[in-house]
């Protein structure tokens, strides 16, 4: 499987590692950068990009994840900049 192989293989190995489809979220903030570009040296054909949080949030499909000073990980929805709150009428 490519996750135990990547991160089996990894010089830095995340504290935390969840996949959910195609998204995975990783909670470590030590090497990042060079975690991100050993993922992507392991298969030419899968790439990976990352997103990192702001103002201790960050966005994980429709979830916003939140960060308190305790380690407490709060979860709101999400919503794109772009949504109206409108929805098709189905007949």
């Amino acid at each position: 499987m490519f996750k135990d192989k990547a991160i089996g293989e990894a010089p830095y190995k995340p504290k935390i590692w969840r996949r959910y489809v195609a998204d995975t979220t990783v909670q470590d903030r030590n090497n990042v950068d060079s975690f991100l570009n050993h993922l992507n040296s392991q298969r030419p054909s899968i790439r990976f990009i990352m997103e990192t949080e702001h103002d201790n949030k960050i966005a994980f499909f429709d979830t916003t994840l939140s960060r308190e000073p305790d380690g407490y990980l709060p979860t709101s929805v999400y919503r794109r900049p772009t949504y109206t709150d409108q929805y098709l009428e189905c007949l």
